[in-house]
């Protein structure tokens, strides 16, 4: 999960030139599916069959040079409900960089489904 999470950092970082969006899945250190158009639930609804075999995670982070007042990422329990839906293994998002909307929720709900809920700084290990 650790190397996803760095996979995935830099799959945000690669996104960021496009202004394509602000979320990755990542299994295995594959991209699994990338955060456009249709936002985080439509990249969730649609991935690959086999990201539940491949405890995959999905990546939430801003863009570099994102202007933050405007359009900060976020999550909440619809979207640990649908990570839950998908089969994943987890949702990494940046530490003071994405807001996380009923945050005790978020992490009942992550235990009830035994999915990790990982607030972490932008390469830590």
């Amino acid at each position: 999960m650790r190397r996803d999470a760095i996979r995935g950092e830099a799959v945000l970082a690669g996104m960021a030139p496009l202004d394509i969006g602000q979320a990755c899945v990542i299994g295995a250190e594959q991209v699994l599916g990338v955060e456009a158009m249709g936002g985080t639930d439509h990249l969730l609804a649609t991935l690959p069959a086999n990201t539940r075999d491949m405890r995959a995670i999905l990546c939430k982070g801003p863009k570099q040079g994102q202007i933050r007042e405007i359009d900060m990422p976020t999550i909440g329990p619809a979207t640990i409900e649908a990570a839950y839906q998908a089969g994943l293994a987890g949702v990494v998002v940046d530490a003071g960089d994405v807001i996380i909307l009923e945050a005790d929720r978020c992490a009942e709900l992550a235990d009830r489904y035994g999915l990790v809920l990982w607030v972490r700084r932008g390469g830590e290990e």
